[in-house]
């Protein structure tokens, strides 16, 4: 039996007529279809096939995907977009995940295709709520006690503030762990960026490969440069991001020049699938989808923002499934009040970032939640005050405010808790992020759970294992370089056994096994380091599991070596 879409373009190439007016005023549109080519394993094998190893390997160790290839990757339907295409309307983009494309119609081609059979909705493309950053000469000072190796100068405060300098001195600055920024493009000529690790860049607006800002035919704002330079930038004694040595795929999806293209959904939903092809384990956007548009119907309400309505929310519910955790800023419509977010920062399966000043307090512009069906936001919240940023066009530095530049520092905490934890899933690092904050056990509208600690977010126990049998566990000193001892004491009188595994659970020694211990006896055993070859550890994060009566109990160490 011929498929139906065979019948329903006959039926319209006999019935549509594809003569237009030209007088008539378009506007950006989604058209949603109503249905995928079956897959098949063949197809399937070939979609394979063309995935990156590592955007295999992640989305493997996701819990929440039943198999690598899903309904999500299946092509849009050619015969669909091909019809599409035959009536004159050019395609802008392709959502694989939403099975839609975006296109301008004027009002006799909306109408046509709304009729087509194999289309179940047009609706607006959304524009991008401007999240507008402020540059003054006001800057955050400490009080010069930096008692860290790396010289954070001006940057120290936002660092400080979310305890990633805590993490870099353990080593850790991101390493293998892939960050897609999404924004308005990216210029690394400058001597903190230099040293930057692109993987690979795409421009959505222009349709082509180069992301930069400020050239001929490409206007900007810096925004894009600003924004990755607070993760990405490496200057000691004057700019050090919080993930600089982590690596980069930048794409542009907007053009935020004030008289041209803004950013639009359609770009935004592009990249991210990009994104999650490429291999991304973290995306941090700075934009926010919500009031854009001179015709107010075309923009999203307060009662859309439920998580389940925007389009670009509904892309990042699909990326967290696929392995990929999405940070968005909250948005500056701190003013309006109540309610006011933007998307995506509405998702449940996203970390939207709010902005504070140095004193931990909100800022005025700080968008709030609840979003419509009650939930807290943002999640979190991290220095947006006074946030030091490269002058692109010299080597020299401005002092910004914007909750664009609180969500970059708080994805870079985050590279650094999945360089330590390099096994976990999207759904262990987003509960890594929002169960160590500050806040946790009170979250609330204005900063969510609170401010991140990177400290404790990378020593976060996603298992939430704890043996009833046990109890005052100690584990010292911790970092350690050389020798470190565990203690703890038994409730019971049984045996017990003590190993260590990597950060990967692979094995690496027994310190104890079946050893009996009586009831309220304290043991304390020692571990110099080495494997069970007798070969020093590198440095990183071990696990040691002391299973006694029957239960067990994981803790961690952090090994930090000594440079010579």
């Amino acid at each position: 039996m011929a498929p139906r879409y065979i019948f329903s373009i006959i039926f319209l190439l006999q019935c549509a007529s594809p003569v237009f007016s030209q007088g008539n005023t378009s506007g950006k549109y989604w058209i949603i279809f109503t249905d995928k080519p079956a897959a098949n394993l063949s197809l399937e094998k070939t979609i394979l096939q063309n995935l990156p190893v590592r955007t295999i390997d992640r989305r493997k160790k996701n819990n929440t995907l039943e198999k690598t290839i899903d309904h999500y990757d299946i092509p849009v339907n050619t015969h669909y977009t091909d019809y599409i295409k035959s009536l004159h309307i050019e395609i802008i983009a392709v959502s694989k995940w939403l099975n839609a494309v975006s296109v301008h119609l004027n009002a006799e081609q909306k109408t046509i295709v709304e009729k087509l059979a194999f289309v179940k909705l047009v609706k607006p493309v959304s524009r991008a709520q401007t999240n507008v950053l402020i540059k003054h000469k006001n800057k955050l000072t400490t009080d010069g006690k930096m008692p860290f190796i790396l010289d954070y100068g001006s940057s120290y405060s936002q660092n400080a503030m979310i305890n990633t300098p805590a993490v870099h001195q353990l080593g850790f600055s991101g390493s293998g762990v892939l960050i897609g920024m999404i924004d308005t493009g990216f210029n690394l000529d400058h001597i903190a960026l230099r040293n930057v690790h692109v993987v690979d860049d795409s421009d959505f607006v222009e349709r082509d490969k180069d992301v930069s800002e400020n050239i001929a035919g490409k206007g900007g704002s810096s925004h894009g440069t600003y924004v990755l330079s607070t993760i990405a930038a490496y200057d000691p004694g004057k700019l050090i991001g919080t993930a600089f040595g982590a690596s980069y795929l930048l794409a542009r999806t907007e053009n935020d020049d004030g008289i041209g293209q803004k950013a639009e959904e359609d770009h935004w939903i592009a990249a991210l699938e990009w994104l999650e092809e490429k291999g991304a384990d973290i995306v941090s956007s700075s934009i926010s989808f919500f009031d854009e548009f001179q015709n107010s119907s075309y923009n999203y309400s307060l009662s859309d923002l439920d998580g389940n309505t925007a389009m670009t929310t509904l892309a990042t519910n699909i990326a967290f499934n696929k392995g990929v955790l999405v940070f968005n800023s909250a948005g500056n419509m701190g003013t309006r009040g109540a309610g006011y977010l933007g998307t995506p920062s509405d998702g449940k399966k996203m970390i939207a970032v709010g902005a504070i000043y140095g004193d931990s307090t909100v800022t005025t512009f700080s968008s709030r939640g609840p979003t419509k069906d009650g939930r807290k936001k943002p999640d979190v919240a991290a220095l947006g005050y006074s946030v030091t940023v490269v002058a692109p066009d010299t080597n020299g530095y401005y002092f910004l405010d914007g909750t664009s530049l609180s969500t970059p520092l708080t994805a870079g905490l985050a590279a650094l808790a999945l360089e330590a934890n390099p096994r976990w899933s999207s759904k262990q690092l987003y509960d890594a992020i929002r169960k160590t904050a500050n806040s946790s056990s009170n979250p609330n509208n204005e900063i969510g759970f609170g401010i991140p600690n990177a400290l404790k977010a990378l020593n976060y126990d996603p298992s939430g294992s704890s043996n009833p049998l046990v109890k005052n566990i100690l584990t010292y000193p911790n970092p350690a370089s050389g020798t470190i001892y565990i203690s703890f004491q038994s409730l019971v009188t049984s045996t017990f056994t003590i190993k260590i595994y990597n950060s990967i659970g692979q094995f690496v020694i027994s310190i104890a096994e079946h050893e009996p211990v009586s009831s309220n006896q304290i043991i304390t055993k020692n571990w110099n380091g080495k494997n069970f070859n007798g070969n020093e550890v590198s440095s990183g994060v071990y696990f040691y599991r002391i299973s006694l009566g029957g239960k067990s109990t994981t803790e961690k160490i952090l090994i930090v070596k000594k440079k010579s």
